[in-house]
């Protein structure tokens, strides 16, 4: 079951520490174009730039530091396209107050090996044109992006949408340009890697939250009861039933149930108790109901093997590369020493 990507209250999320704001333009696109941006984030209107004319130190790494000035723009800019970082920082509330210190720190510490990592990619004259094309397409993003967010406000040229945000133009290319080049880098880190992929079935029993809203097309089911569902699963497999056949009749899961609940590819996309079992489990044992966000899981691991990341499935590629730049990227992180003075 593939992790489910929620903002939850009460913890911070920064942004992808190898994405980019240019990979952000492109999320954005891909998941909010047919909102309402006018009833989507109200609280958004609330937020504040933070001062970014401060020349004091922040942070310092192995060769290098940062200003606070450096660190608010860095946030300025995540926070103009995340509406919900930008709520957070809006609000007043002793809650998010909380949350303001810790998304700085966090803040801090991904910019602070940012820029170290960045230091260390050397570019062609064919990946800076790159770059650069990238940046210019950066540029009218953010047009597009304040037009839909500010659908009354009329803009037409860039600094007609960036003024008053907290960030100038070279400050926002400066970090585009940072971060591709993290990302090269990270690329080439990656390139002979491996990761453990395995092959799977399982068969899932969904339940509903008491309270919650019962999703369409999706039983509605106690604990208790879709646990004595699974058991019965659990049984009939033990006693030799065929998996394929037990999964159309018994999985809640509609990415696996008509493929005899396989999955075959890296564990790391997973909610961490099912992946926990995927990694763990012996081959060819039956697993006990596995609890899950989204049920009871009935799980049999038929095969683990290590693979060469470049030899991924297309369609699990981006997700794979993006776990093993992330642990290269916490590799250096802690190797230049990160320190924060806030």
């Amino acid at each position: 079951m593939q992790r489910s990507t929620k903002w939850i209250a009460g913890i911070v999320a920064v942004i992808l520490v190898v994405g980019s704001v240019i990979a952000t333009t492109t999320a954005f696109w891909g998941s909010k174009k047919t909102d309402n941006p006018s009833t989507q984030n109200p609280t958004q209107n609330n937020f504040k730039p933070l001062d970014t004319s401060s020349q004091k130190i922040a942070g310092e790494y192995k060769g290098g530091k940062v200003t606070e000035g450096e660190v608010n723009a860095y946030i300025n800019i995540n926070s103009f396209f995340d509406p919900q970082l930008a709520a957070i920082f809006g609000s007043t509330d002793a809650a998010a107050i909380a949350q303001q210190k810790q998304a700085r720190q966090e803040f801090a510490k991904v910019y602070l090996t940012k820029k170290y990592i960045a230091s260390l990619q050397k570019v062609t004259p064919a990946e800076q044109k790159t770059i650069d094309k990238q940046a210019k397409e950066l540029q009218q993003q953010v047009i597009q992006f304040s037009q839909m967010m500010n659908p009354n406000a009329k803009i037409k040229t860039f600094q007609e949408a960036i003024t008053g945000k907290g960030f100038t133009q070279s400050q926002l290319i400066k970090v585009a340009e940072q971060d591709s080049k993290v990302d090269m880098y990270l690329g080439k880190q990656i390139e002979n890697k491996t990761y453990e992929r395995v092959k799977l079935r399982h068969i899932l029993v969904s339940f509903t939250q008491p309270g919650a809203q019962v999703q369409q097309g999706q039983p509605n089911r106690t604990e208790a009861q879709a646990k004595t569902r699974a058991d019965e699963v659990k049984k009939k497999l033990d006693a030799g039933g065929d998996f394929t056949k037990l999964a159309k009749e018994y999985s809640d899961d509609p990415g696996s149930k008509d493929k005899g609940g396989l999955y075959d590819s890296d564990v790391s996309g997973f909610v961490p108790e099912f992946a926990n079992a995927a990694k763990t489990l012996p081959i060819g044992k039956i697993s006990d109901p596995i609890k899950t966000e989204y049920g009871f899981h009935v799980m049999k691991v038929e095969e683990r093997t290590q693979a060469k990341v470049k030899d991924a499935p297309k369609d699990q590629l981006e997700q794979i590369q993006g776990v093993k730049k992330q642990e290269v990227f916490t590799e250096i992180q802690k190797k230049i020493g990160v320190k924060l003075f806030f």
